[in-house]
């Protein structure tokens, strides 16, 4: 299991949000993360350590130890592939 995990505001616009994030492959999510996060980058001169892909494990452990509440669904999507 994969779990990424991207930001709303920064999904292209021709993915339509919610809808065309349900149609993406692994593939096109992975390459999204990657560009998400270096935008973010570029745009704001640090990272947004959320932004990225997650095991199962890894993501637990990073969602329970999320004790400023950065993670929000309005923030941020996830996707699981299994």
């Amino acid at each position: 299991m994969i779990i990424y995990m991207g930001r709303w505001d920064m999904l292209p616009e021709d993915w339509e949000g919610i809808n065309g994030l349900y149609e993406k492959t692994k593939e096109e999510l992975s390459a999204e993360i990657d560009r998400q996060m270096n935008a973010y980058y570029d745009i704001h001169k640090e990272e947004d350590y959320n932004i990225g892909s997650y095991t199962g494990d890894e993501f637990e452990e990073t969602f329970n130890g999320d004790n400023d509440g950065t993670f929000n669904g309005t923030t941020y999507f996830i996707k699981i592939f299994y």
